[in-house]
C-alpha cells in the first residue's frame, strides 16, 4: 500500500513564459495551485459565454438527432460559429415545419368530412358567413327554427350543416361542435402538406449530415472551458517585474 503526502513547491519564471508554463501544467494535470492573490473576475466576454451556450444547445440538437453519420475528428475549415448557426437555425425552421405539419393534418382530417369545396367570395355573400357545424343525429331536433341552415350530408351519427349568419352565434343560442374549415381549400391543403412533408424531409437530412460536427464542437466546449481554467490560474500567481512566482501543491508517494 503506498502512502501520498501533499508537498507544495514554488516555481520562479520570466513572465514572457508564464502562459507557455501554465500551459504545460495544465497538460501535466496533477498539479494544484495554491492561491496567493484575491480572485479576480473573469474578463469573458458576453459573445464569448454566448457561443458556448449555442454550441451546447446545437449539440444537444445533434445528439438527439435519430440518426447519426460519423462524426469527423478533424476538419482544418470547421467555423464552429458558422457551424452552430447553421444547425440552430435547422432546428428552428424543423420544428415551424413539424408544427405546421400537425396543423395541415388536423385541418385536413376536419374538412375531409366535408369534401372539396371552395368558399365563394365574401362580396358575394352581401354580409352573411358561413359556419360550419357537425351535429349529433338525435340532436339534428334541437335546432333552433329561427336559424337559416343548410344541411350538407349526413351519415348515422351526425349531421353536417352550415348556418348562414352575420355574427357567430353565442354557445347558448347555437350549443353544437363548430368546425374550423378555413378559407383554403382541400386540396390547396393536400398540396401545401406534400410540399411541407418535403421540406420536413431535407431538414431531417440536413440534420443527419450536420451530426458530423458533433465531436468538433464537443472539442470546442472543452477548449473554451481549458482556456477559462487557464485564466483563472494566470490570476493566482504573484507578480515581481519582469518574474512571476507559483505556488503548487501535489501528491507525491512515498
Amino acid at each position: 500500500m503506498s502512502i501520498a503526502s501533499f508537498v507544495k513547491v514554488s516555481i520562479l519564471g520570466p513572465s514572457q513564459c508564464k502562459t507557455d508554463i501554465l500551459n504545460a501544467l495544465q497538460e501535466l494535470g496533477c498539479i494544484h495551485l495554491i492561491a496567493t492573490n484575491p480572485p479576480i473576475k473573469l474578463a469573458l466576454t458576453a459573445s464569448s459565454t454566448t457561443l458556448v451556450d449555442q454550441i451546447k444547445a446545437a449539440l444537444l440538437y445533434l445528439k438527439n438527432s435519430p440518426e447519426h453519420k460519423k462524426p469527423r475528428l478533424v476538419s482544418k475549415e470547421f467555423n464552429a460559429d458558422q457551424v452552430v448557426k447553421q444547425i440552430l437555425n435547422n432546428q428552428h425552421d424543423l420544428r415551424l415545419a413539424i408544427d405546421r405539419q400537425e396543423f395541415l393534418t388536423k385541418r385536413i382530417r376536419e374538412v375531409a368530412e366535408w369534401g372539396y369545396f371552395t368558399l365563394p367570395p365574401e362580396k358575394d355573400l352581401g354580409g352573411v358567413k358561413l359556419w360550419f357545424y357537425k351535429i349529433k343525429l338525435k340532436e339534428i331536433f334541437c335546432l333552433p327554427q329561427d336559424s337559416t341552415v343548410q344541411e350538407v350530408y349526413r351519415n348515422n351519427r351526425d349531421v353536417f350543416i352550415i348556418l348562414l349568419s352575420e355574427q357567430e352565434p353565442k354557445d347558448e343560442q347555437f350549443p353544437f361542435e363548430r368546425i374550423h374549415t378555413g378559407s383554403v381549400a382541400l386540396n390547396a391543403l393536400h398540396a401545401e402538406l406534400d410540399e411541407l412533408d418535403e421540406q420536413i424531409e431535407d431538414l431531417q437530412d440536413e440534420r443527419r449530415h450536420l451530426t458530423r460536427y458533433r465531436y468538433l464542437l464537443a472539442r470546442e466546449i472543452a477548449q473554451f472551458y481549458d482556456r477559462t481554467e487557464l485564466q483563472k490560474a494566470s490570476g493566482l500567481t504573484q507578480e515581481h517585474d519582469d518574474f512571476f512566482c507559483y505556488k503548487l501543491g501535489c501528491l507525491m508517494l512515498i
